[in-house]
């Protein structure tokens, strides 16, 4: 009987300790602020104002917290008790950090930096050199270049233009094949421009020239065909002989008798430069 006497007594209170509530946020020139958040107690409980500043709770109790924030005002926290109507938010100033936009890439130029007066000098019809460059940071490749001294003859000099992606234990991909016609009076570095295929490189590539000696063949062929560099992996010079780029390497194979493997002096001993090969990436 007594406790059903003091559950009668308390269910008034219970009752009052509730109530609604509507009111609309403002700034200071009077202005309706949408869609600011209204939490209750910093819990996720709560709502947003519509398009018109108004919000509206059907149920809250006097001692709630509201906190209310809004990008670019600074956020209150008010007791419900202490609420008005008519809640106004003051504007705080944004500050931006300062954004540079970079009209150009940056380029670094890798494999063979440095001429010793070596190149291919148009007279190694029939075989395949190439660089492999590692240590390559995730960039596009932008330009290929190839060094040739000087012609021996008054054909243009043909070639095809391999290039390969190195995975784990030197696994290679094939990444472009395509046929390359420089003139015969092309001399020094001569520029390949890759710039507009964008092919993203990293770690390490390996880059290759195959001299054709039939023009026929180079002009009629439908599609260059994919070179197993596997095939000639012992002929490797390592360009730290030559106080090249440590990150570099030589190979070379012969294209009419099938690959050989060649020591630095032997290569050097058949009348042949060593062909000099660098690339441009940009970032």
């Amino acid at each position: 009987m007594k406790s059903l006497l003091l559950l009668i007594l308390f269910s008034p209170l219970i009752t009052f300790s509730q109530i609604s509530f509507k009111g609309v946020i403002v700034d200071s020139q009077n202005n309706p602020i949408q869609f600011a958040s209204i939490s209750i107690n910093q819990t996720a409980n709560g709502t947003y104002t519509n398009e018109k500043g108004i919000f509206y709770f059907d149920s809250i109790q006097p001692t709630d917290t509201l906190k209310i924030s809004c990008i670019g005002y600074e956020s209150r926290s008010i007791l419900v008790k202490n609420l008005s109507d008519t809640i106004l938010l003051q504007e705080i100033a944004i500050e931006i950090g300062e954004v540079v936009i970079k009209s150009e890439y940056t380029r670094e130029l890798i494999g063979c930096l440095k001429n010793k007066d070596r190149g291919n000098d148009g007279g190694i019809n029939g075989y395949i050199v190439g660089i492999q460059i590692n240590n390559i940071s995730s960039s596009y490749l932008e330009s290929i270049e190839y060094y040739i001294k000087k012609p021996k003859t008054l054909a243009p000099n043909l070639f095809f233009l391999h290039l390969y992606k190195l995975g784990p234990n030197n696994k290679q991909s094939p990444i472009l094949s395509q046929r390359i016609s420089i003139p015969t009076n092309e001399k020094g570095w001569v520029k390949i421009d890759l710039s507009k295929q964008f092919i993203k490189v990293e770690d390490s590539i390996f880059i290759a020239f195959e001299t054709v000696p039939n023009p026929e063949y180079f002009k009629n062929v439908k599609e260059v065909p994919i070179v197993n560099m596997s095939e000639y992996d012992a002929a490797i010079i390592g360009w730290s002989k030559l106080k090249q780029v440590t990150d570099v390497k030589l190979r070379a194979g012969s294209y009419a008798t099938g690959w050989h493997t060649w020591s630095y002096d032997d290569f050097a001993g058949l009348g042949y430069h060593i062909p000099m090969i660098r690339a441009t990436v940009r970032y």
